[in-house]
């Protein structure tokens, strides 16, 4: 196809092809493509400048730290041989130590109801001596026998007192 432009004064012939336009844009497009492709090649060699000064800071630490994994690795393995001696020592202790502990929860048992078997037998006691009192006394002989009651549990606990204060001194 051809276009022909209006004529001018000076009276100028312009023919443009459907080919042409197509060549000039693909060169335009082509033109950007190269202007974009130039600046990712600079920012790229950029940040390959600073990826390379950040390996020159870490080489040095790197290398002190990678010169010191053998000595780690002999502390791991001196560690982990002391964690399998203390597991051994702790399987072959835990059967007498269960052992042990079930037998103190069996005394610390028949202690709580020998505690409370006298606890029920002074309160029948005393439940009988009271029925026996209030039977056959008036009130001020049951006030005479509970007084007496009162000052035997001071004196014993007074007596308690003292022996834990011998106990504490040794």
């Amino acid at each position: 196809m051809t276009f022909h432009t209006l004529s001018t004064a000076l009276a100028v012939n312009v023919s443009l092809d459907l080919r042409d336009i197509l060549l000039g844009l693909l060169i335009l497009a082509g033109i950007v493509a190269l202007v974009v492709l130039i600046v990712l090649l600079i920012r790229v060699i950029t940040t390959m400048k600073k990826v390379n000064k950040l390996l020159d800071d870490v080489s040095v630490p790197l290398v002190e730290t990678t010169a010191e994994l053998p000595a780690m690795a002999v502390k791991i393995r001196d560690i982990l041989g002391n964690l399998v001696d203390i597991t051994d020592d702790v399987t072959e202790a835990s059967p007498g130590l269960l052992e042990h502990t079930l037998d103190a929860l069996d005394a610390a048992n028949a202690g709580v109801g020998a505690v409370s078997a006298l606890v029920v037998g002074l309160s029948n006691g005393l439940l009988g001596i009271v029925d026996r009192v209030g039977a056959t006394a008036s009130v001020g002989g049951f006030g005479s026998i509970l007084s007496t009651i009162f000052a035997a549990f001071a004196a014993g606990r007074r007596r308690g007192k003292r022996s834990s204060k011998r106990k504490k001194r040794r």
